[in-house]
């Protein structure tokens, strides 16, 4: 998973399944917090960066899908 993160910039895990998205990308922040020196967290920042810009991505248009209230 973390190998596809790094690559994608995505997780290979199912968008409905937030909790376990929301847990990778926990992880990922705690790897890069505690390795800020390590060559790969360059690429790990930018994937998620990408990552988190898709993420809101959906959140707005699934927002948009709701019905008003």
């Amino acid at each position: 998973d973390f190998a596809y993160f790094i690559q994608e910039g995505d997780l290979p895990i199912a968008s409905y399944k937030k909790n376990k998205r929301d847990q990778l990308r926990d992880d990922i922040v705690a790897i890069i917090n505690e390795f800020p020196d390590s060559s790969i967290v360059t690429q790990m920042r930018l994937s998620l960066r990408k990552f988190n810009e898709f993420e809101e991505k959906v959140r707005l248009a699934t927002e948009r899908l709701k019905p008003p209230e």
